[in-house]
């Protein structure tokens, strides 16, 4: 199979899932759902989303949808926040690792390798603190996908151990501010 077809196929599945979430959603309704899985199930269910929908930056959008229902029709939201937000941060690794190993491809280039050189020692000149509330405040308040974040911050050769928790933090805390809004707002 060619790598197009392949990620035809991958677009065209993640298509067809949300399409059957949002059929299961309007058909059966979520409280039959939840009551069918049981409330402890569906948390398994929330950090599964997560992680899947966190593993790509277009299928995220699936996953803050399902946790807005979820909180909308009762569940936890501070659950929800911790068990959505672990599953997210669980996926971010992968993009950090392709950062890594992106790095020799991107060196090839020498506008790149010239950037990431120039945005390394800008970061190093910072103070410590600026880095860390940066990731909180772009992975915590925005919907912006944190997997740029994770493998830009990789390919500027930052500590994966340093960003790992602020990045938790951030999931943890966007994912309850959702289901908080979702569940007084609604």
């Amino acid at each position: 199979m060619t790598s197009r077809f392949k990620r035809n196929i991958f677009f065209v599945l993640i298509f067809l899932i949300i399409v059957a979430f949002i059929f299961l959603i309007h058909f059966i309704g979520i409280e039959k759902i939840i009551e069918k899985i049981g409330v402890n199930n569906i948390y398994i269910i929330v950090f599964l989303t997560a992680f899947l929908g966190g593993a790509s930056s277009f299928s995220s959008t699936s996953y803050f949808f399902f946790l807005i229902t979820l909180a909308i029709n009762g569940l936890n939201p501070f659950l929800l926040g911790l068990i959505g937000g672990t599953g997210l941060t669980l996926s971010d690794p992968l993009f950090f690792y392709f950062g890594i190993h992106g790095r020799s491809f991107v060196s090839q280039n020498k506008k790149i390798k010239n950037l990431i050189v120039y945005l390394t020692e800008w970061i190093k000149k910072k103070p410590k603190w600026v880095i860390p509330v940066f990731i909180f405040l772009y992975s915590g308040f925005t919907l912006l996908p944190s997997d740029i974040l994770s493998f830009s911050l990789a390919l500027l050769h930052y500590p994966f151990k340093k960003f790992i928790f602020f990045i938790f933090l951030a999931n943890v805390n966007f994912a309850i501010l959702i289901s908080l809004f979702s569940f007084f707002f609604y």
